[in-house]
């Protein structure tokens, strides 16, 4: 009995023991963590803020093709350097396919290859483009599986913070719509998230896809879009009337008080369309057009987005009168 009881008093010593070693060991890798959580806290998250993408629109005379190009600024505000802008070119159901004849991308050597090696995968659900040019210094344009086009930048040449840049242009065959963009901050997963039990490149995966989603900016530009596969003129005029109002809330109507006049515009010629007096509809959808080019040259009417989207659409909608 007293072997027993010593056997046991011996055991339960040594757990004592391992107890108290891992407490110190315990208290040790808190002392190696807590300078690092700290160091990283120490660094913002990249947010963007404020960050403006304006699109301009031209038309190819005589011809299908649409090219457009954007105009990226980085607020002043963001904590992060502009690597990343996203373009939606997805395809709904029931739309119109367009082939990709005709479209050139810039002259790089892989772009265009890049391009036909992603396409058959995502043809059926995108709005064909081509990548014409992208600003100078390392950036490239492709599509990705999230249907969009993107343009990516390396880090050195990132927009920073109030940091304007031009020159991303695509062509499309794609009628002007109004398009999600996304655009992405340079996001150096390492230094934000760095793994205090490892000194390597490892970091911890929970928090990295939902900090990356939150410090993205999101809006609304012009790209190329699908017109629906069965045309129905009446229902694409309340297309182009949609376009107008919403173009006014996204404060692309500057003047708020020629949304009446090209109101009336639209409404005359969709009464006109149901009564079937194309030829009527025609000459009130050509005053719309010549209303909004006459706005357009004024300068301080329509932005560009604008501008686009109710010429282009409203000259779309003649043709198939």
């Amino acid at each position: 009995m007293a072997f027993y009881g010593i056997k046991n008093a011996h055991k339960f010593t040594m757990d004592q023991i391992e107890e108290t070693n891992m407490k110190k060991r315990l208290a040790a890798s808190i002392y190696l963590i807590l300078p690092i959580m700290l160091i990283a806290q120490q660094q913002p998250y990249p947010h963007l803020r404020n960050v403006q993408v304006q699109a301009r629109v031209e038309h190819e005379k005589g011809g299908q093709m649409f090219f457009y190009s954007y105009t990226v600024t980085n607020g002043k505000t963001s904590t992060g350097n502009i690597a990343r802008i996203e373009i939606d070119i997805s395809r709904g159901l029931n739309t119109l396919e367009t082939d990709t004849i005709g479209l050139q991308f810039e002259n790089d050597g892989y772009t265009e290859k890049n391009f036909r090696l992603d396409f058959p995968g995502l043809a059926e659900r995108i709005v064909p483009v081509g990548y014409l040019r992208t600003p100078p210094g390392m950036w490239s344009g492709g599509n990705t599986n999230a249907l969009t086009a993107s343009y990516d930048g390396v880090r050195e040449h990132a927009i920073v913070p109030g940091q304007t840049l031009s020159g991303f242009e695509l062509m499309s065959k794609g009628l002007p719509g109004i398009r999600r963009c996304i655009v992405s901050p340079y996001f150096d997963v390492i230094a934000l998230f760095p793994d205090p039990a490892d000194t390597t490149t490892t970091y911890y995966v929970p928090p990295v896809d939902s900090v990356r989603q939150a410090v993205k900016f999101r809006g609304w530009t012009v790209g190329p879009a699908a017109p629906p596969a069965s045309f129905n003129p009446i229902a694409w005029g309340d297309t182009i009337a949609s376009f107008k109002h919403q173009s006014a809330d996204l404060g692309w109507i500057i003047n708020k008080g020629i949304v009446n006049s090209l109101d009336q515009k639209l409404e005359n010629a969709r009464k006109q369309l149901v009564q079937g007096n194309n030829n009527a509809a025609k000459n009130t959808l050509e005053a719309f057009v010549n209303e909004v080019e006459a706005l357009n040259k004024k300068g301080k009417q329509l932005t560009s987005e604008a501008y686009a989207l109710l010429k282009f659409n409203a000259e779309y909608l003649i043709s198939k009168l």
